[in-house]
C-alpha cells in the first residue's frame, strides 16, 4: 500500500488539523469509571484511544457481584500487544510496564478489557479511522499506479503461451498476434 504522505501522516501529527481534533475530542459526563481521572476525561481518553490507535484497552480492577466490571484503568494502547499463540490458540494479551512484561487474558476469562475500531476480517486488532483512511487512499493509489503503467505500455498483460506440440515461427507469430488482439479487445 502507498501512504499519500508517510512521514507527514501520524495520529498525533493530524491533531494539527482542527477537523482531526474535532472528531477526536468528544467529551461525556457522569461518574467516575477509573480511580483516578472523572469520567468525562475517562471517555475522552478511551475516544481518543480508538481514534487515534483504533484500540482501547482497560485493566479491570473492580466487578460488582454479578462479575461485571466496576471499575477499569485504561491503558495506554502503545503498551498493549493482542496475539493469537501458537501453543493454545488463544488470544492473549502481552502488557508491557515499566520494562516488565506480563501476560493477560480478555474479559470475561482475565483482567483485560478491550474494545476494538474497525475490524478487518481475521484480525483481532482494530484500524484507527486515520489508519483505515491512510489505508484507502494507499489502495487507490496503487490501482491508479498500475492502470497508467499498465495501460501505459499498451495494456498488454504479460504471458507466457506453451504447447506440448512442436510450434513454426509462423505459426508463433500467428498466435502472439491473435492473443494481442484478444487481450487488447480488438
Amino acid at each position: 500500500l502507498l501512504p499519500l504522505f508517510p512521514a507527514l501522516l501520524s495520529p498525533f501529527s493530524s491533531l494539527a488539523t482542527s477537523w482531526t481534533w474535532s472528531c477526536a475530542n468528544r467529551r461525556a459526563f457522569s461518574e467516575t469509571p477509573g480511580a483516578l481521572i472523572p469520567r468525562s476525561a475517562w471517555v475522552e481518553s478511551l475516544l481518543m484511544s480508538l481514534l487515534l490507535r483504533g484500540n482501547a484497552y482497560g485493566q479491570v480492577l473492580e466487578y460488582n457481584g454479578q462479575g461485571v466490571p466496576t471499575r477499569i484503568e485504561l491503558l495506554t494502547p502503545e503498551l498493549v500487544r493482542p496475539e493469537v499463540t501458537r501453543a493454545t490458540g488463544r488470544l492473549e494479551y502481552f502488557v508491557t510496564m515499566d520494562g516488565q512484561r506480563t501476560t493477560h487474558e480478555r474479559w470475561p476469562n482475565g483482567d483485560i478489557w478491550h474494545i476494538p475500531g474497525l475490524l478487518l476480517p481475521g484480525n483481532v486488532v482494530g484500524l484507527s479511522p486515520i489508519e483505515y483512511a491512510k489505508q484507502a487512499i494507499g489502495q487507490g493509489l496503487g490501482a491508479e499506479k498500475f492502470g497508467a503503467q499498465f495501460f501505459g505500455e499498451g495494456g498488454v498483460p504479460a504471458a507466457i503461451l506453451s504447447t506440448d506440440q512442436q510450434v513454426t515461427e509462423e505459426q508463433a507469430a500467428t498466435v502472439k498476434s491473435r492473443f494481442i488482439q484478444a487481450t487488447r479487445g480488438r
